[in-house]
């Protein structure tokens, strides 16, 4: 044992323990509240397909979490020491129910907001629905491919596995799968889609049903997407009243 090194590490734990004692704690909402306006757009998300009214609710609750967090941020400097205490309460709700409700892994299990991935795969099908639609003649049945491979995780597990082990690894994903652990456990994963179905009908040529599948998953997508913006926003709403009874 090196206790003179352990001296050294003991003595800047303490320090930082003593620092973070001094004031309130170091969190930075008016940071997460612009990193959460620069990952949603509302026009984006109406484009992917979102309600329009869900999305100006989300927009708003964001503006409404900016303007709490940057008053907050303000009035920290001059708080009396008698109120950190209470202040520090309120700092550890708001950040374990963002941190909670805000955090999802994406495909490549990179971290993201919980829509993000619905997003990004409805806009995978919506190119391929374009690529099929009846007003495009031939249908473009390559472009519909591209489109459709770049849907959850079907590039590279649904390219380059049997079709019998495909399906055990959207399973392992799905949220409540009944071998124990489950990647959804991780985060707000999002539903991952089984395209298989439908590049099969474009192998075959079967361009009407292959864009009604496409539709099928459209739609459970769209829906998918509604129902995450009202959770982020509802978050949003909850934790922006927390700040407030901070004096």
């Amino acid at each position: 044992m090196d206790y003179d090194h352990l001296a050294k590490i003991d003595k800047f734990v303490f320090g930082l323990a003593k620092k973070f004692d001094r004031g309130l704690l170091p969190y930075d909402l008016s940071a997460r509240a612009a990193e959460l306006d620069g990952a949603v757009g509302g026009a984006a998300l109406v484009a992917a397909g979102a309600d329009p009214s869900w999305a100006d609710r989300l927009e708003a609750a964001i503006a409404r979490f900016a303007s709490r967090a940057a008053a907050l941020q303000a009035k920290s400097s001059k708080m009396k020491p008698s109120g950190r205490g209470h202040a520090d309460r309120a700092l550890l709700q708001v950040e374990k129910r963002v941190n909670k409700a805000l955090t999802a892994l994406d495909v490549w299990d990179a971290t993201v907001y919980p829509h993000r991935q619905v997003q990004l795969d409805f806009e995978q099908l919506d190119a391929a629905r374009a690529a099929l639609a009846e007003t495009v003649d031939p249908a473009d049945a390559t472009a519909a491919r591209t489109a459709l491979e770049g849907v959850g995780i079907t590039d590279p597990y649904g390219l380059d596995f049997g079709y019998e082990n495909y399906q055990p690894q959207l399973a392992t994903h799905d949220a409540g799968w009944a071998g124990g652990l489950f990647w959804s456990a991780q985060g707000h994963f999002a539903p991952y889609l089984d395209v298989t179905p439908a590049l099969e009908k474009l192998d075959g040529a079967e361009y009407g049903a292959a864009a009604a599948s496409v539709d099928l998953m459209i739609a459970a997508e769209v829906a998918q997407l509604d129902q995450r913006l009202d959770a982020l926003s509802a978050t949003l709403e909850a934790v922006t009243a927390l700040p407030r009874t901070v004096k």
